[in-house]
């Protein structure tokens, strides 16, 4: 299977648009406002990798709106990667995507996929770092 149709089955899966890997992840982090989207299964590789979405450029990224919307994602990742969390998944979840409407509208989806998601999140689920 080729990288754009891996990608693409991966938008999907995510509700996003635009998914990047850590490694692109790690060359943008300071030109793009990006997510951490969880650790997914590709096709043709083994193991679960860590994958990201792009929300917007160097604008977005500086927002105070994106400030917003990356910490209590942040925290929503360490409640569903860490099952002896105290902080309540849902609430978070809420919380983002009441910030994600003022930052990008189309996140909606994203997070909208995330209860279904839950193993993309999990510790052990990933054999990678993130």
């Amino acid at each position: 299977m080729n990288t754009a149709a891996r990608n693409e089955t991966i938008c999907r899966r995510v509700g996003y648009d635009i998914v990047v890997s850590k490694s692109m992840k790690e060359a943008a982090e300071f030109e793009f406002a990006l997510l951490n989207a969880g650790n997914v299964k590709l096709k043709g590789k083994a193991g679960r990798s860590p994958i990201f979405i792009v929300v917007g450029g160097l604008e977005t990224l500086r927002s105070l709106e994106f400030r917003e919307l990356i910490e209590s994602h942040n925290l929503l990742v360490q409640a569903l990667s860490d099952a002896s969390s105290q902080l309540d998944w849902r609430t978070l979840l809420d919380r983002c995507l009441a910030c994600s409407k003022r930052v990008e509208p189309n996140l909606n989806r994203f997070y909208e996929t995330l209860p279904d998601r839950l193993e993309d999140f999990k510790m052990n689920s990933t054999d990678s770092q993130n």
